[in-house]
């Protein structure tokens, strides 16, 4: 049944994100318009048509710090990646090894995109779906399709797990204030307090 869910969400991810692909592809005049519009980041990457795209093949595989740059990227601006970026992701998860998961670096941007709280749902989504979040996080791997049989879990652990992320970050934004205003105000208020248990008990 693991693998079953394993193999399920690969495709559905595949599929989901060709439709996408389909959908985002500009028309020829707009094309021409937008390619007077690319904005190149850095060294490495270069945003063109709404997705951000590699600039050198070897890139990632030279330092896969790039990595978390590329995530940053996508929070900031709020684009998506370009599928001969995502082929050259998945070929660099080998090299995702200690020496990526204790670098100051990895952490420092990766902590700092959880801290922002910007379409966090999303993005470890993409993570998770591209590899990354189980090479990051070995722990993570020990969940990845695991299927709790009871009437509370529609999806396994992982998949679960990163919903409840982004549904957090929906409440804590105000998206559900209409449908669920106490909550939002009392997920507001705790804010506000600096102490995710400001009434606890403990001195």
């Amino acid at each position: 049944m693991r693998q079953y869910h394993l193999s399920a969400q690969r495709i559905a991810s595949f599929a989901q994100d060709l439709l996408n692909h389909i959908l985002r592809e500009p028309s020829p005049f707009k094309k021409t318009f937008l390619s007077f519009r690319r904005k190149r980041m850095d060294e490495n990457f270069e945003i063109a048509f709404g997705e951000i795209r590699l600039l050198h093949p070897m890139a990632l595989k030279r330092d896969p710090t790039q990595l978390m740059t590329l995530f940053q990227y996508c929070q900031s601006y709020k684009v998506v990646m370009d599928f001969r970026l995502e082929e050259a992701i998945l070929e660099v998860l080998p090299f995702l090894d200690d020496r990526f998961r204790t670098s100051e670096k990895v952490n420092h941007i990766f902590l700092s995109l959880l801290h922002r709280r910007k379409d966090l749902g999303l993005l470890l989504r993409k993570m998770h779906h591209l590899g990354i979040l189980s090479r990051y996080i070995p722990e993570f791997s020990e969940i990845e399709g695991l299927v709790h049989y009871d009437l509370y879990h529609i999806h396994p652990v992982d998949l679960h797990s990163i919903l409840a992320v982004g549904e957090l970050e929906k409440l804590k934004n105000g998206f559900y204030e209409k449908e669920y205003l106490l909550l939002t105000t009392l997920m507001k208020e705790l804010e506000k307090t600096g102490n995710p248990f400001p009434y606890s008990l403990t001195p």
